[in-house]
């Protein structure tokens, strides 16, 4: 829980601040109407008659303390409601923007599964908690309240009543922690629960069709990994009703000495203990309620642990994500080139060392050309392709453009001038700019090239239906963004493989070449041999590094060479 406020405060501290006040209040109020009513029963209890206050003064101040009680509280739970709310979208925006803005290495190292479950699930979770963080700082206050009362009535008996409640405060927190690390470990085995439902949710046709993989998925995978998420949850719960259990004997245990031991003492009056015995009573609920609530705030722990390894932050302006105003047109014949450019995986110490490298890698792309870049699999077509756009950045070497190199201070005007088609790149519904009747005319155009005029409608908020499309219209459609964008780099990363035969020779034949024809530099990563012919140059590669074309692979009408 202390993280969790120390998380709440960092961002809401004056409205956190204000909330609890309104809480102290609220608990004050509710304080003086036990007060009052304790106050009396003492009275009659020791024959004195009760309250010396008027009936009629002692009813009004009953009155007015519990519309203060009811007002504050129900303010103060307001005021952190509405700020949990907007502090949960506040943070889950921080998120996306942080993920954004950090290497594209890191966020693929991470996956998408961590990053969507800190998006949706953890953040949800954090949220459940800050609302329940109102009840529990309430009733807390209360509690302190009325301990404070009972140390007024008697310093003596709320001594003791505060050491038995001690043995049960220190039995909740070791079980607690007990129950919060099983709490962590049904989270970790949910989220790859999650992934492994998404496995059968993506391969159901592959599922149907193998009935021993499906065997093995579900046998292997998901039920081994949704016990263990039933058993820890089970763990976890039974430890934490335990800890409530352990807290409810002590103060039972109270109410017995007070109403069967102390009598016989004579330590007390009758009215002290009577008194006791119904603050004791009262302040069972919220004691209750807030051990409860707290032993939820385990999970909320979890998650935010689970966010900050993600070593995003939730502080992320929007700002930053403000464009910079794009590039002047390249001069004529400004040339695309990588020198010494290397890149090795964490971990890989180069092809000698056992992990996979690609480099040093001496390359030009120049204007009105297109350079396919074929190789093997695994060859390091796609590592190419990231550290050309920016993606990656490289371990040794650099990129440059026009004698401009690429580096931290102008990435983003480097990765401003290229489109880039990945075979997993997601097509996005808004037009690259403003929805002016020049570009709505363009895009048109380009969904009529495409074959999509009927199948996406266009308004002035961009494409709709994108989401309805096939994985082939998906990409043609990405061959509109790029020709909207109208960039001087466009790479694409087996664009093709998911076309039919009718397309994918449009692409080769007619798209590629026209972009050639418009002046832009074109980078094309292929497994289809047989379309070497439309290439200028082509790059071969073997282990990361340019080889020889293969014998018999040479195109067959346009020269092509292998540059290095």
């Amino acid at each position: 829980m202390i993280r969790l406020i120390g998380f709440f405060l960092a961002r809401s501290r004056w409205r956190f601040t204000l909330a609890v006040a309104l809480a102290v209040l609220s608990a004050a109020a509710t304080v003086a109407v036990v007060a009052i009513a304790t106050r009396t029963v003492t009275g009659l209890v020791d024959g004195d008659g009760g309250a010396t206050s008027p009936p009629l003064t002692l009813g009004l101040t009953f009155v007015v303390a519990v519309v203060v009680a009811m007002l504050a509280r129900m303010q103060s739970r307001n005021l952190l409601q509405d700020v949990t709310a907007a502090l949960t979208t506040e943070v889950r925006l921080g998120l996306a923007r942080s993920a954004l803005l950090a290497p594209y290495e890191r966020m693929e190292a991470t996956g998408t599964a961590h990053l969507t479950t800190a998006l949706h699930s953890d953040v949800t979770l954090i949220g459940a908690s800050l609302q329940s963080l109102s009840i529990v700082i309430n009733n807390m206050i209360i509690v302190i309240g009325i301990f404070l009362y009972m140390a007024w009535l008697s310093p003596l008996l709320c001594l003791g009543t505060l050491a038995i409640s001690g043995v049960g405060i220190a039995g909740y927190w070791l079980l607690s922690v007990l129950g919060s690390r099983h709490v962590a470990a049904a989270q970790l085995a949910r989220n790859q629960l999650f992934r492994h439902l998404d496995t059968v949710v993506r391969g159901l046709k592959e599922l149907k069709l193998n009935t021993r993989r499906r065997h093995d998925l579900m046998a292997l995978d998901v039920e081994p990994v949704a016990g263990q998420f039933v058993s820890e949850s089970r763990l976890a719960n039974h430890l934490f009703n335990l800890a409530v259990s352990c807290g409810q004997v002590c103060f039972f245990a109270i109410l017995g000495i007070i109403g069967l031991v102390l009598p016989s003492t004579g330590l007390f009056t009758p009215g002290i203990l009577a008194s006791f015995a119904i603050l004791i009573l009262y302040v069972l609920a919220p004691i209750e309620t807030s051990l409860n609530q707290i032993a939820s705030f385990a999970g909320a722990a979890a998650a935010v642990d689970r966010i900050g390894r993600l070593g995003l932050t939730v502080d992320t302006p929007a700002a930053r994500l403000i464009p910079a105003d794009p590039p002047p047109p390249p001069a004529p014949g400004s040339v695309f080139s990588c020198r010494g450019l290397s890149y090795a995986y964490p971990g890989a110490e180069g092809a000698d060392g056992g992990g996979f490298a690609i480099g040093p890698l001496d390359l030009d792309f120049r204007p009105g050309r297109i350079t396919i870049i074929a190789g093997g699999n695994g060859s390091g077509k796609t590592t190419l392709a990231k550290l050309l756009t920016g993606l990656y950045r490289p371990t040794a070497g650099y990129l440059a453009f026009a004698d401009e190199r690429v580096d931290d201070a102008t990435l983003d005007r480097h990765r401003s001038r290229i489109s880039a088609a990945f075979v997993d790149t997601v097509p996005f519904a808004r037009l690259p700019g403003p929805a002016t009747p020049e570009l709505l005319s363009r895009a048109r155009n380009c969904l009529a090239s495409f074959d999509l005029a009927g199948k996406v409608q266009l308004g002035i908020d961009g494409f709709s239906t994108v989401t309805a499309l096939s994985k082939g219209q998906q990409q043609r459609l990405l061959l509109a963004g790029i020709d909207l964008e109208n960039r001087h780099i466009a790479v694409f990363d087996e664009w093709a493989a998911n076309q039919d035969v009718e397309f994918k020779r449009a692409f080769y034949e007619t798209y590629l070449p026209g972009l050639r024809d418009q002046g832009k530099i074109v980078i094309v990563i292929s497994h289809d041999l047989h379309v070497f012919h439309i290439a200028d140059d082509v790059i071969w590669l073997e282990d990361g590094k340019v080889a020889p074309l293969p014998e018999g692979m040479a195109p067959s009408r346009r020269p092509a060479v292998a540059t290095g």
